[in-house]
């Protein structure tokens, strides 16, 4: 994504923007209406550089896309509570013809952004939550100050596709607002398997260094991967923090305990993989691993030789492992 268009989000996202988008409904028309009845932040949001006014209008930009959908103004909302007696979220639904009554939860660990909708229909029945999580990758040169908008507005797609039961609803649109809900996955450790009767390689030689740059080979080459959200190192380790689990090895399979905490934030899929020394040189294997309390099962395994002691040549083997493992 340019900086064209990142501006351009974060132009639409504006609260300016948005009023002078904004188009009023004074009747109910055969579009499904959503009241947007709070908006909050949770974990890890530095309220003085991020908070949930972000979300109305990312909200109203996702009912441009998908014309399905309206969003009750905020004129029809002041109306509404001017006359009524102190209403509640429900009353107000009632009286400005809503079909869904939402409140829109934002969260941050470190990179990954999680933003949580809680759907209600008007009658208090059908009451459900989903998530959609996106993750920051497009900062500013000058003092590496991320661009929040983008992040935002993918993570409520993903989450408003999840609550309305249909996945593919932004598909067709164009990039970047092409998405749909995916599952969290991780890149959890490169193992490196050297055998010394061989003639010795300089890739074995510093595998803890070696498997964290091989990860961030990984992350840079499938952080755009369609059917997952894929972690940064940054994020990862930050899910590990909050269970006490620091100095984490990327060279050596995840842990237990590593894998405990992942799945208690609902990462149930992670990339590992292994270096391996042989007669003809070493064969690198990639792989993504089911991470759940039932199942450590891999789903998807690729692999290829090395016949180089060549460091850029290897780098240039797992990038193009990442992308047979993530986009094919």
């Amino acid at each position: 994504m340019n900086n064209v268009i990142v501006l351009l989000i974060s132009f639409l996202l504006s609260a300016s923007c948005f009023s002078q988008l904004r188009t009023e409904y004074i009747e109910k028309g055969d579009k499904i209406r959503i009241y947007l009845a709070n908006t909050v932040t949770g974990q890890g949001i530095d309220t003085t550089i991020l908070n949930a006014s972000k979300i109305r209008p990312a909200l109203h930009l996702i009912t441009l896309l998908n014309d399905k959908y309206e969003l009750v103004s905020d004129s029809l909302i002041s109306a509404a509570i001017s006359k009524l007696d102190m209403p509640n979220a429900f009353e107000i639904a009632d009286e400005v013809l809503a079909d869904r009554i939402f409140v829109v939860k934002l969260e941050q660990l470190v990179n990954a952004i999680r933003v949580e909708i809680i759907s209600a229909n008007p009658d208090k029945q059908d009451v459900k939550s989903a998530e959609g999580i996106s993750v920051l990758h497009l900062f500013k040169k000058s003092d590496g100050f991320p661009y929040f908008d983008p992040t935002i507005m993918t993570a409520l797609q993903r989450a408003f596709a999840s609550i309305e039961g249909d996945s593919l609803m932004f598909m067709s649109n164009e990039e970047p607002y092409n998405v749909k809900p995916a599952p969290s996955i991780v890149i959890a450790g490169i193992e490196f398997v050297n055998n010394d009767n061989f003639i010795s390689w300089e890739i074995f030689n510093n595998p803890l260094i070696n498997s964290f740059e091989y990860s961030n080979i990984i992350y840079e080459t499938a952080y755009k991967c369609p059917n997952y959200v894929l972690f940064d190192i940054d994020s990862r380790d930050g899910i590990y923090a909050l269970f006490n689990l620091f100095l984490i090895e990327n060279h050596i399979p995840p842990s237990y305990n590593e894998l405990s905490a992942l799945q208690r934030f609902n990462v149930n899929y992670y990339v590992t993989g292994k270096v391996e020394r042989n007669v003809n040189g070493a064969t690198i294997t990639l792989m993504i691993k089911e991470n759940t309390a039932n199942s450590n099962k891999i789903i998807k395994s690729v692999s290829d030789n090395i016949y180089e002691n060549n460091i850029n040549y290897v780098k240039d083997i797992i990038e193009k492992l990442a992308k047979k493992l993530l986009y094919e």
